[in-house]
């Protein structure tokens, strides 16, 4: 049984290209949630991180983690 599409190919090439510009939004966002995630947690005290349980070294780590998609 063949499978009839309806769309033209030009169709397909919009949407896939319409798919990398919504992906690459997405990282960009992504990014920038991190950046900020890690300045926010840059500018806590040493004893506000040992609270939450990381050091400054931990920071880039930990920003990402928090930031996850899942």
């Amino acid at each position: 049984m063949a499978y009839l599409s309806t769309h033209t190919l030009e169709e397909m090439d919009r949407s896939a290209g319409f798919a990398s510009v919504k992906a690459f939004f997405s990282r960009t966002m992504h990014a920038m949630q991190v950046a900020r995630m890690e300045s926010v947690l840059s500018q806590m005290t040493p004893s506000q991180l040992d609270q939450i349980g990381i050091t400054y070294a931990d920071i880039p780590d930990y920003a990402r983690q928090l930031l996850a998609t899942k």
